[in-house]
């Protein structure tokens, strides 16, 4: 009999490049998001998370293992972002030219809702990413100490702490 190798298949969707641009309307951009990344284990491109409020359901980015270009995380109103599988940011296109991972103004301007963790606990940032964001984010813990020890993090509103 012949030998049989498996073969590890990912789901691979297109990534975006809105940047902080939005739909219509917040229902359709959670639409919108929840249709291309739902499934997905590889992000081709940009992973944009932007403009969502507190309220939706967020655990179908938790396939997400792996990212080509940036990830934004701006604009939203949500207190946790369950990226957990997420290991890797190749960063081959970066944010403002810059930035392989940019996450800023997510909280309401009152104060009562916002994003305080993120749930990156296995990521790194590939070396030839030049760095991560992290701006006005007022109740942002960050949980990835690789990540905010080993590269530059621009904001001084942010603080970090281990998970």
């Amino acid at each position: 009999m012949g030998r049989f190798c498996s073969r590890v298949r990912h789901r691979v969707c297109a990534g975006t490049e809105n940047k902080l641009s939005t739909l219509s309307d917040l229902e359709q951009q959670y639409r919108t998001l929840r249709k291309y990344y739902e499934n997905c284990e590889v992000v081709m491109g940009n992973l944009e998370i932007t403009s969502i409020d507190r309220s939706r359901d967020l655990t179908f980015l938790r396939s997400i293992r792996e990212v080509t270009g940036y990830v934004l995380v701006a604009l939203n109103q949500f207190d946790y972002l369950p990226l957990e599988n997420l290991r890797i940011i190749r960063g081959t296109k970066l944010y403002e030219d810059r930035y392989s991972l940019a996450i800023f103004l997510n909280y309401r301007r009152d104060g009562n809702f916002g994003l305080r963790q993120l749930g990156l606990k296995n990521l790194t940032v590939e070396a030839s990413a030049e760095g991560v964001r992290a701006g006005l984010c007022e109740k942002l813990l960050f949980d990835v100490p690789s990540v905010a020890s080993s590269h530059e993090v621009e904001g001084k509103l942010c603080t970090t702490a281990k998970a």
